[in-house]
């Protein structure tokens, strides 16, 4: 292959690399900004809920704790949740310092070969 061909081949891989790093941190701030609103609605409800019981006679107390194993059933899903998105960012970590050794050595080998 011709050094001028490969300095190209080189150029398109290191674009596309960085293109692929951007998409997906684009990507994980989306969920991370969906997830914060979903908890957001989630606390309105909660509080319209409390209010509502509150209003039509429910001691404050017994309204408040209604939601407490709601909110448990929330936290064992969360864990899993939280497992998930780590080991996702975890893979994409070892996948990008994967790349960048790649390309390391193909620079190697490309300067040996000229």
């Amino acid at each position: 292959m011709a050094p001028g061909r490969q300095d190209c081949v080189l150029l398109i891989d290191d674009f596309f690399a960085e293109a692929h790093n951007v998409l997906k941190d684009t990507h994980l701030k989306e969920i991370a900004r969906i997830k914060n609103e979903n908890n957001v609605e989630v606390m309105k409800l909660k509080k319209s809920l409390e209010q509502r019981l509150i209003s039509e006679g429910v001691q404050r107390n017994h309204a408040v704790g209604s939601f407490d194993k709601a909110k448990d059933n929330h936290k064992a899903h969360q864990a899993k949740d939280m497992f998930a998105d780590n080991e996702a960012e975890r893979q994409r970590r070892l996948l990008t310092e994967e790349n960048e050794l790649l390309k390391k050595r193909l620079r190697a080998v490309e300067a040996i070969s000229q």
